[in-house]
C-alpha cells in the first residue's frame, strides 16, 4: 500500500470486483463498462488498475494501459460521487506520472475525454497535459440497432471480407481518415500500417464493397471486447450509394451479434465519411469534434521524478 497525504493506493485484486462494481453502479446511471472489463484489467500485468482509498473507503479508481511499446494510456478514472473528499483524480494521476517518470523507453502519456468533461479537462491541463487531437464521436443508438435486428444479417452480395493488405491500405490512405491515431472505443492507438494489418485486417474485421473489381467502400467493424459495443475504427466510401449499402450490412451483422449500440470516432480527415454516417442516421451527442486527446509533455516528467 502506497500513500500520499490522506490517500492510500494499491493495485486491484480479483476480490475487489464487488466494491469496484458498487462504486461504478453510481456512475452513468449504472451502465459503466468497467465491471465488464474488471477481470481483464486486473490480469493486465503490464498496466495496472489502481484503487485509491480514504481510510477504509474506496474513493476512486483508474487504469494505466499501454497502446503500444512506450505509449502509456490513462483511462477509467472514477470517483465515488457520494464522498465529499476532493483531489482523488489528481492523486491518481500524480501516482501514475511519478511511476512513468522512471520508465525507460517511454514515448508518450495520453488520455481521451469528452469535450464537456470540464472537471477532467481542468484537472489535467492544470497538471500540464496538452490537447493534441480532436475527433467526432458518432453513434448508432439502441432503437436503430433493434430495427436492424428485424432484418436478415446478410446484405448486398457485392460485400465481402477484404484480405489483401495492399488493396485495404491503398483505400485507407486515399480516404484521408487516419492521421496520427486509430480511434476505437475511447482509446487512441498510434497509427501504423503494421498495427492496422495485425489488429484489423488479419483477424477479418475489414469488409468491402467491390463493384466490377473496384473497391467502392470499406469498413473496419468489430465488437469492442472492453465495452461490448459495435465499433467502426474506419469507414469510407467513394459515393453515397456504396456507403449506404455497406453500412446497412455492417449494422445488420452487429445487431445479430447482440451488441446494443455501435460507435465511430471520426478524425478531421474523415469529413466525407462523417457526412455519410450523419446522413444514414448516426448522430452526435452534443456537437462535432467532441472527442479530445491529451498528452503529457515528457520534458515535464522531471517534476515527478524522485530519487530512489
Amino acid at each position: 500500500m502506497e500513500s500520499d497525504g490522506i490517500f492510500t493506493f494499491r493495485r486491484a485484486r480479483p476480490d475487489d470486483k464487488e466494491q469496484v462494481s458498487r462504486l461504478c453502479a453510481k456512475i452513468w446511471e449504472g451502465d459503466d463498462y468497467i465491471p465488464r472489463c474488471f477481470d481483464e484489467w486486473v490480469a493486465d500485468q503490464d498496466g495496472e488498475l489502481s484503487l485509491c482509498f480514504v481510510g477504509e473507503d474506496l474513493a476512486g479508481i483508474s487504469k494505466l494501459s499501454w497502446m503500444g511499446p512506450g505509449d502509456a494510456w490513462l483511462e477509467g478514472l472514477r470517483k465515488d460521487p457520494d464522498l465529499t473528499v476532493k483531489g482523488v483524480g489528481a492523486a491518481l494521476s500524480k501516482r501514475y506520472l511519478t511511476r512513468l517518470a522512471h520508465k525507460e523507453s517511454l514515448r508518450s502519456i495520453r488520455f481521451s475525454t469528452y469535450f464537456a468533461n470540464h472537471a477532467s479537462i481542468k484537472l489535467n491541463e492544470g497538471m500540464g497535459f496538452q490537447r493534441i487531437a480532436t475527433a467526432s464521436f458518432k453513434e448508432m443508438d439502441a432503437d436503430a440497432m433493434k430495427q436492424r435486428l428485424q432484418e436478415p444479417p446478410t446484405g448486398d452480395p457485392r460485400i465481402s471480407m477484404i484480405r489483401d493488405a495492399a488493396t485495404a491500405l491503398a483505400f485507407v490512405q486515399s480516404s484521408g481518415w487516419f492521421g496520427d491515431f486509430i480511434h476505437q472505443a475511447w482509446r487512441s492507438y498510434p497509427w501504423s500500417e503494421n498495427f492496422f494489418i495485425h489488429r484489423y485486417l488479419e483477424p477479418g474485421h475489414c469488409l468491402g464493397l467491390l463493384d466490377n473489381g473496384q473497391l467502392k467502400a470499406m469498413a473496419v467493424s468489430l465488437i469492442d471486447p472492453m465495452k461490448g459495443e459495435g465499433s467502426l475504427p474506419f469507414f469510407d466510401a467513394v459515393d453515397a450509394a456504396s456507403a449506404e449499402a455497406l453500412l446497412e450490412t455492417v449494422e445488420r451483422r452487429l445487431a445479430h451479434a447482440g451488441v446494443p449500440t455501435a460507435a465511430a470516432i471520426i478524425p478531421p480527415g474523415g469529413t466525407r465519411a462523417n457526412g455519410f454516417l450523419s446522413a444514414l442516421g448516426w448522430h452526435t451527442w452534443e456537437q462535432e469534434e467532441d472527442y479530445f486527446v491529451y498528452e503529457f509533455p515528457l520534458e515535464l516528467l522531471s517534476r515527478y521524478r524522485t530519487v530512489p
